[in-house]
């Protein structure tokens, strides 16, 4: 069991019916929410991840310089699509609880493009570098299960678990694979409130050191960071110990428990 899902549990144990007197977000639905394509789609990406220090989205000046940077490279190299994240502080304490290092130091902002070749992602990284001395860059498999759609003026509702991980080391890369694309996405849609799904297989380290195998970027509803019951899209008491028994078995069976990174970001999407 990951220390993530084991700090959850812990959570509820003391009263589990009072976790579950939810405080439902208009419109919520767990099962109309989780509903997701037959034919995910596959990308090319980079992944840059920064740590600046001090980074969070109520920082104006960092988020200005960022959507500005990402928005010039997104026009200059023809990038078909790029989404940049920043810490989350919307609710900074439950963001904070659901924190988890144990694999190298958390991001505080992520920038994901789409590329085409070899060309964009040098410029990519040289801009970034200059904006940084701690970059990190990630040539990726991209598959996007689920793409969140609740955005507002370019911002994405809620909050967004970046989550980085490795494979047991007794698991072979192919078995790794079919067990997380294959078998465990389903899974994670239908046991959680999540709104945006989206995979990230790692292939390169362009720049700096990484220390997981893969990547997942999930959305989540404000409320998850604090209320279990809304995380665990469950209804009652014994549905939230079903889909989290359920998560809990189904992440066991392809993801080192030691090499669990998450933190919390509020995600944006570069609009042209």
């Amino acid at each position: 069991m990951s220390s993530e899902w084991t700090m959850v549990a812990g959570a509820l144990a003391p009263d589990i019916s009072l976790l579950c007197a939810l405080d439902r977000i208009s419109g919520y639905d767990p099962i109309g929410d989780a509903m997701t394509t037959s034919e995910p789609a596959l990308y090319d990406s980079l992944i840059c991840l920064l740590n600046t220090g001090s980074a969070s989205d109520a920082d104006t000046h960092i988020k200005n310089e960022l959507k500005t940077r990402v928005a010039e490279l997104s026009q200059q190299l023809n990038i078909r699509h790029a989404h940049w994240a920043i810490s989350c502080v919307a609710d900074p304490a439950a963001a904070h609880h659901r924190r988890e290092s144990v694999a190298g130091e958390l991001p505080d902002v992520v920038a994901v493009f789409r590329i085409d070749s070899d060309q964009q992602i040098y410029a990519i990284v040289e801009a970034f570098t200059n904006m940084t001395s701690t970059l990190t860059a990630l040539r990726c498999r991209e598959r996007e299960v689920m793409s969140p759609d609740r955005i507002q003026s370019g911002r994405i509702d809620g909050s967004m678990q970046f989550c980085s991980f490795s494979r047991p080391a007794n698991q072979t890369h192919d078995e790794f694979m079919r067990i997380w694309w294959q078998e465990h996405t389903d899974v994670a849609i239908r046991t959680q409130s999540t709104f945006g799904y989206r995979q990230y297989e790692i292939l390169e380290v362009v720049s700096g050191t990484f220390y997981a195998d893969a990547i997942v970027e999930e959305h989540f509803p404000l409320e998850a960071l604090s209320n279990p019951a809304v995380y665990f899209a469950a209804a009652d008491a014994s549905e939230l110990k079903a889909h989290l028994d359920e998560m809990m078995a189904s992440c066991d069976r392809f993801i080192d428990p030691d090499s669990i990174n998450v933190v919390h970001m509020t995600e944006y999407v570069n609009q042209e």
